[in-house]
């Protein structure tokens, strides 16, 4: 696991380079200082290629940097797929289709849900579903992993597992970071994130034009974008995306103290 952690560490440094670098000469070349450049798919797609346009021979770097996201997407998808049809084949339902005819099922499922994210309002779509869709929703699930692991399975029964299956006990760094640490950075990272939604509307960043160009679409900023807050309606699905992942996990819980069970026996 030390030489996995390595060489994810090593790979984050030598992306946060590369990427710095080309926004350092962006700015060189353009004047548009890297502060000022916002992440998301404007940073892949408009600030990152403006940059490498700029260049010697900027078909080849262009190239090359494309097909290095088309080999990150697909890597990402691998993940992906596999973290939904996991659970799947637990369902008697899936368990008699065969995991290629499934993997094809929920890949084309998943296809046609991001068409939408493809139209003239896909980039509108997209923000707000890469907002609020996984950021809060997952820290509730990992500060809710951390404690059904930690305190309800027990921490030395989980340790019990991993020695088994490794052939070694986890060392005693992990375990303070299972029980102590990690449940309550994420709580503290939550937290400010609730605060931040609540302090701060919720938008998405409209492209309006530079200052210098005449047949702009709107304003026009010296950063070619603007915030602008999310229509009522949107922020009723954002707050829908938010619990439909988190709702689940209180509801189980008390329906199986209902019904005379035990939740901490999971």
């Amino acid at each position: 696991s030390s030489g996995i952690n390595a060489e994810y560490g090593g790979t984050s440094v030598f992306a946060g380079v590369v990427v710095y670098s080309v926004l350092g000469f962006r700015e060189a070349t353009l004047g548009t200082p890297v502060k000022d450049v916002e992440g998301g798919p404007g940073l892949a797609f408009i600030a990152y290629t403006t940059a490498v346009a700029e260049m010697p021979l900027p078909q080849l770097w262009s190239a090359m940097f494309f097909f290095m996201m088309v080999l990150l997407a697909v890597d990402s998808e691998f993940g992906t797929i596999e973290a939904c049809i996991g659970p799947l084949q637990d369902y008697r339902l899936f368990k008699k289709i065969r995991k290629e005819v499934l993997c094809l099922v929920v890949c084309v499922a998943l296809c046609l849900l991001g068409l939408p994210m493809c139209t003239r309002a896909g980039l509108y779509i997209f923000t707000l579903w890469d907002s609020f869709s996984v950021s809060i929703p997952l820290l509730f699930i990992g500060i809710a992993q951390c404690i059904a692991v930690s305190w309800f399975y027990g921490l030395e029964r989980f340790s019990a597992d991993i020695e088994y299956m490794t052939g070694g006990p986890p060392n005693i760094y992990w375990k303070l970071c299972w029980k102590w640490f990690s449940p309550a950075l994420i709580t503290i990272i939550l937290l400010a994130s609730i605060v931040k939604q609540c302090l701060q509307p919720a938008g998405y960043s409209a492209y309006v034009g530079c200052l210098d160009y005449p047949n702009r679409p709107g304003n026009g900023t010296e950063g070619w974008v603007e915030t602008v807050p999310f229509t009522w309606w949107a922020q009723i699905l954002a707050a829908i995306m938010v619990m439909l992942p988190v709702l689940p996990m209180p509801i189980l819980a008390v329906l199986s103290l209902l019904k005379g069970g035990s939740f901490l026996k999971l």
